[in-house]
């Protein structure tokens, strides 16, 4: 889909990009290493530089929606300090019987997407098959 390049800045698109490729990868390394991850979220400062930003406390019983709408939450009080954030996302593939890295993004100029990367475990050596990702468009949460 490249529907919302038509629409967004060149600085969009590029921190977009950036943010799709770093947390993507970041969420493929926590599968590798443990099987599964809580939402994280991963910024781009006001200056341009990329930083994996600390979860806010959560009580032991949250589930990854509590994660996320903390985050949420977290980062609407500090807009101004961000140009961009995504939140990585252990979910689900809609319509599908398969797991997916789900990135949620979002960037100060007003575009706002949802990146999934469908995945399988190899139930033999326990490696990861990762496809194409899909992206849609998504409602403002941040800059709304």
């Amino acid at each position: 889909m490249t529907d919302w390049r038509n629409a967004a800045s060149e600085e969009a698109q590029a921190d977009l990009d950036r943010l799709a490729q770093v947390t993507i990868g970041f969420a493929e390394s926590l599968l590798d290493e443990d099987g599964d991850f809580l939402p994280f979220p991963i910024v781009i400062r006001s200056n341009g530089e990329v930083t994996r930003v600390g979860t806010p406390p959560m009580p032991e019983t949250a589930d990854a929606e509590d994660v996320v709408t903390r985050i949420v939450t977290l980062f609407r009080d500090r807009a101004t300090s961000i140009r961009a954030l995504a939140i990585g996302v252990n979910g689900r593939a809609p319509n599908r019987d398969l797991d997916a890295i789900e990135v949620r993004l979002e960037h100060h100029d007003g575009v706002s997407l949802t990146l999934l990367v469908p995945y399988r475990r190899d139930p033999l050596d326990d490696s990861f098959e990762y496809e194409a990702p899909v992206v849609r468009e998504r409602e403002a949460v941040i800059w709304a």
